[in-house]
């Protein structure tokens, strides 16, 4: 693995308990800080400037508008290096109303 540190935010701790031990099994638990915090309050500051920003089924699971989702990037680019990149990976709610997540936040 390329990364020297990657941080994990859930607003799980079951959540990140089971992170701890799926990398622990994989034997690198040691690049991982694991932080129990909603990011969406807009209250977690992260401990350093970080290369990239994943939003993993964060879209379907907690956010139910398109606002949201742009409040979301807006936090995300705050944590970001210059030229960091953000990756959202989701699944629509239905095939009738799917979310949009493309676009340009400045």
């Amino acid at each position: 693995m390329g990364a020297a540190k990657i941080f994990g935010l859930d607003i799980s701790e079951g959540m990140l308990k089971n992170a701890r031990e799926e990398l622990t099994e994989l034997g690198i638990a040691d690049k991982f800080e694991l932080i129990c915090a909603d990011m969406l309050a807009g209250t977690y500051e992260a401990p350093e400037k970080v290369d990239g920003v994943i939003f993993c089924y964060v879209c379907e699971t907690f956010m139910n508008n398109q606002e949201m989702v742009n409040a979301a990037i807006i936090q995300g680019k705050k944590w970001l290096k210059d030229n960091g990149y953000i990756l959202i990976t989701c699944l629509p709610w239905s095939p009738n109303q799917p979310l949009s997540v493309f676009g340009t936040i400045n």
